[in-house]
């Protein structure tokens, strides 16, 4: 059996109009190739505000409705709610900031929305790197690029890694 891989991105500008013309799509290219499986990597799906219809694609296999293909795989991830780490006051030298905490996603490194329950049970958590293997990987990702000057690697990995 032929296998196909396809990407939607999310962010918060994706709207359901946006999603409906991309999993239409999908389902096109699934019924066109019935003899191909399709997987659908649905990306850093907590970002956007369609997590009602993803959810009805992930736990009835539809969508508004109607039946997704049986060729039609779907596989999702998802933003961390990972806590921003609190910055010393005289980081602003000079500036005065008022500390009002006036919503919770201020508080989040990733501005995301809470998933719905029904997808929880489909949930698995792979945790997240030490922070000396995220250097590693930084380290070999800024050293496999053509146009990075190699010499100030240390810096930006130090810099990539605190952002």
């Amino acid at each position: 059996m032929n296998c196909a891989f396809e990407i939607i991105h999310f962010h918060a500008g994706i709207t359901e109009p946006n999603l409906t013309i991309k999993i239409s799509e999908m389902i096109e290219k699934a019924s066109n190739e019935k003899k191909a499986e399709i997987w659908v990597l649905l990306d850093e799906i907590n970002t956007c505000n369609c997590l009602d219809y993803i959810s009805e694609i992930i736990c009835e296999r539809s969508y508004k409705g109607q039946a997704l293909p049986e060729n039609l795989r779907f596989v999702a991830t998802c933003n961390p709610y990972k806590q921003r780490k609190r910055q010393k006051d005289s980081s602003a030298a000079g500036l005065v900031k008022e500390n009002h905490d006036t919503h919770k996603q201020q508080k989040l490194v990733y501005t995301v929305n809470p998933l719905p329950h029904s997808i929880m049970n489909f949930v698995l958590n792979f945790g997240s790197l030490e922070p000396t293997d995220e250097k590693q990987y930084i380290r070999k990702m800024l050293a496999g690029s053509e146009s990075f000057v190699q010499e100030n690697i240390n810096f930006a990995v130090e810099i990539i890694q605190t952002s």
